[in-house]
């Protein structure tokens, strides 16, 4: 049970680093845009 759990936190502390990339990377890559086309955007990636 117990390895169930930490591999259950582990997969959710992955996916959640990943969202945390994917969204910096948009928002580098929409940098130029007005801020809350930038906002709206990196939050639809999420």
């Amino acid at each position: 049970m117990l390895q169930e759990y930490l591999k259950l936190n582990k997969n959710i502390l992955i996916a959640f680093a990943a969202s945390l990339i994917i969204s910096a990377i948009i928002a580098q890559l929409l940098s130029e845009q007005t801020e809350y086309l930038n906002a709206t955007y990196t939050t639809i990636a999420d």
